[in-house]
């Protein structure tokens, strides 16, 4: 009787662990990518952000030579309208503010591309393991890990109870 309870305490534990290596990927990676195709959303809003921020301070400059400058007033007056511009006094120059600095990269934004190349790397020579992805096939696999898991802690109930009552009975005696 002791090794059908070995063999079954055995199959839980491979059950168990199986059903947990099915479910993983599956729970893991669509995150992963969201996260992924976020960062890379990110990053490209941060590279338009400094393209607005480089065109701001070129339109301050602007601004500042338009407000300080006669001579640079007359020549885009005399560039949009063709004509001499009435003498007036330049209003006063406001200070231009400083562009922000950008952001100085965190610890976890050097381990994203070790995992995110990892990942990539395990795909591309497993193509297969698409399915832990994919919404027609993740589901069904889902279904299969936490069916085995299930499963497991079934077998283990059985085992216990009948542990338990192989116990009472030899007390009995």
């Amino acid at each position: 009787m002791q090794g059908s309870t070995r063999g079954a305490g055995l199959l839980f534990w491979i059950m168990t662990l199986v059903g947990g290596a099915v479910l993983m990927p599956c729970v893991l990676l669509p995150p992963w990518f969201e996260y992924v195709a976020q960062r890379e959303r990110l990053a490209a809003m941060q590279t338009s952000l400094a393209q607005v921020e480089q065109r701001l301070v070129v339109i301050q400059k602007q601004i500042e030579h338009i407000q300080t400058d006669a001579a640079y007033v007359e020549r885009l007056y005399r560039q949009e309208f063709g004509a001499a511009p009435p003498v007036a006094a330049p209003p006063a120059t406001p200070e231009a503010a400083a562009a922000p600095a950008a952001p100085a990269p965190s610890a976890a934004d050097a381990v994203v591309p070790e995992i995110t190349r990892f990942v990539d790397d395990l795909l591309g020579r497993y193509p297969a393991a698409y399915i832990f992805v994919r919404s027609q096939t993740r589901p069904v696999v889902m279904l299969i890990g936490g069916g085995m898991i299930v499963t497991a802690v079934v077998l283990l109930g059985r085992v216990t109870a009948r542990r338990a009552a192989l116990e009472v009975e030899s007390e009995g005696r």
